[in-house]
C-alpha cells in the first residue's frame, strides 16, 4: 500500500511539477526560399513575460527540422541566442522540433508548499504535513519538448500535416 501511495505522489509531483510554458519560436513563419530562420527557445508563463532560453547542448537530446521525412539536426552555439538557424533551401512545410534530456530540480520546502498551493494541490500539502514532510524540500524531474510548423512562401499543400 505504502509503495502504491509513493508511486502515486511522484505521479502527481512529476507531472504537476513548477510548470512553466515552453514553446519554440522561429524568426520566420513564412520564409521564403534560401532564408536563414533563427530558431528561439522560450520559456515562461501563461505565454507572457518571456525568458529566452540559450542553447545548452547538455540539455538536448533533438533538435531537428523535419522537412519531406528527412531529420535534420539544428546548429547553434551552445550558451548563445538564438538557439539555433536553419537555412530554407527548399519549398514545404517543415517541423521544427525540440526535447530535452531529464533535469532534475529541487525547491526548499517553503517554495515547493507555495508551488504546491497556487497549482492547487491542497491534498499533497496535506499529505505531507501528515507524514511530517513539510520542511523538507521538493524535488521534480522535468523534460521540455516543444515544436512549431513553418511553410516556406509558395507552398501550395498542407497534404499530411491536417491533423498536426
Amino acid at each position: 500500500m505504502r509503495q502504491k501511495f509513493l508511486l502515486v505522489l511522484l505521479f502527481l509531483l512529476f507531472n504537476f511539477s513548477y510548470a512553466h510554458e515552453f514553446w519554440v519560436e522561429p524568426s520566420l513563419y513564412y520564409p521564403p526560399i534560401n532564408t536563414r530562420v533563427d530558431v528561439r527557445l522560450w520559456i515562461g508563463n501563461n505565454f507572457s513575460g518571456k525568458v529566452m532560453y540559450a542553447r545548452n547542448p547538455f540539455h538536448i537530446q533533438d533538435f531537428i527540422l523535419i522537412n519531406d521525412g528527412n531529420v535534420h539536426k539544428i546548429e547553434g552555439i551552445a550558451g548563445e541566442y538564438p538557439s539555433g538557424w536553419i537555412d530554407i533551401g527548399k519549398y514545404g512545410i517543415m517541423i521544427i522540433a525540440y526535447n530535452s534530456n531529464s533535469t532534475l530540480s529541487q525547491l526548499n520546502a517553503e517554495k515547493f508548499e507555495q508551488y504546491l498551493q497556487s497549482e492547487g494541490l491542497e491534498e499533497i500539502i496535506r499529505i505531507r504535513a501528515e507524514k511530517g514532510e513539510s520542511k523538507q524540500s521538493g524535488r521534480e524531474m522535468y523534460y521540455r519538448c516543444a515544436k512549431s510548423i513553418i511553410a516556406t512562401q509558395g507552398t501550395t499543400t498542407t497534404k499530411g500535416y491536417e491533423q498536426v
